[in-house]
């Protein structure tokens, strides 16, 4: 019994993950729509609905494959930057839709032992909460970088914040405030990783996501 409602709940995670990638290709389509980008940001609009819709599809994907999956992911050497840039281009028009400034200091040749598609689906999370909890005129900024023997992932954003009590039951992996945030610690466990949270309430609030890093 409590298998099945855990594998129900996990479901409902793939579905709101793959939410997330359809409102990502509904922001770009918004921008080639209006008809006032530059040609080069054209192509990169279409590139992440191409992209997006791939991963809603492989996601799809999971769903269907969920009653045979055991579960396990293998873990390679992963190209962490190139990952990340990926993520934060694909969120450009959704910030610009939702008047965020979305900033982006990821250093290069960072690398980590873990599931690329989980990675992805921590980094999508935070960055599509970031984004949708700050206000017009706020800013997100995603930085990347290795400490010690860590690659270390921050999301920060200037929104509402988070109350104390929720971000010390997310770092708990004791869940918190939405769907979003409940996957993001769940996977980060599954990574083998940390995850800490820094908040403050009307003044933002800061991710991190510590990774096992190549040394």
């Amino acid at each position: 019994m409590d298998r099945g409602k855990d594998q129900t709940t996990e479901i409902q995670q793939w579905v709101h993950d793959i939410r997330t990638h359809l409102h990502v290709m509904l922001a770009a389509l918004g921008m080639l729509e209006s008809g006032i980008e530059l040609a080069e940001k054209r192509e990169a609009y279409w590139q992440t609905l191409r992209r997006n819709l791939l991963a809603a599809i492989h996601l799809s994907d999971h769903i269907l494959r969920a009653p045979q999956s055991n579960g396990e992911k293998s873990g390679q050497w992963l190209d962490v930057s190139a990952l990340l840039e990926q993520v934060c281009q694909s969120f450009l028009p959704c910030a610009q839709r939702y008047g965020v400034e979305l900033l982006s200091d990821i250093a290069a040749g960072l690398t980590a032992l873990c599931d690329g598609e989980t990675l992805q689906r921590v980094a999508f999370n935070l960055i599509s909460n970031a984004i949708r909890y700050t206000p017009t005129d706020g800013i997100v900024h995603v930085l990347a970088a290795q400490s010690g023997e860590e690659t270390v992932l921050c999301v920060s954003d200037t929104g509402k914040g988070i109350a104390p009590e929720v971000c010390q039951a997310l770092c708990c992996g004791e869940g918190g405030e939405g769907l979003g945030l409940q996957i993001v610690s769940r996977l980060v466990r599954e990574l083998g990783g940390t995850l800490q949270c820094k908040s403050e309430l009307g003044v933002g609030t800061t991710f991190a996501v510590r990774l096992p890093a190549e040394t």
